[in-house]
């Protein structure tokens, strides 16, 4: 989202201050527009499918604390607050 805002305003601003303010590496901003797919995001969709697999087997009855639950009962790291992903 944020390299999103960057692009549409690099022809009006530096990227390097955009990058400052808002926090964010220079080279993760150029790596967005290269169309690279960070590890972070590899990590994300990886476990994205863990959390679908697990919601079908439970005939999408479970919510996410136990799915957060069955996942770290198989191993699966990851946060209560990975939610979101879903």
């Amino acid at each position: 989202m944020k390299y999103q805002f960057i692009a549409e305003y690099a022809h009006e601003h530096s990227v390097a201050l955009m990058c400052e303010v808002l926090r964010v590496s220079r080279s993760g901003y150029y790596g967005f527009t290269k169309g690279e797919v960070s590890s972070r995001e590899l990590a994300n969709q990886k476990l994205l499918e863990e959390i679908q697999a697990v919601h079908t087997t439970s005939r999408e009855i479970y919510g996410s604390p136990r799915v957060f639950h069955e996942l770290r009962a198989k191993g699966v790291s990851c946060g209560r607050g990975t939610e979101w992903l879903v």
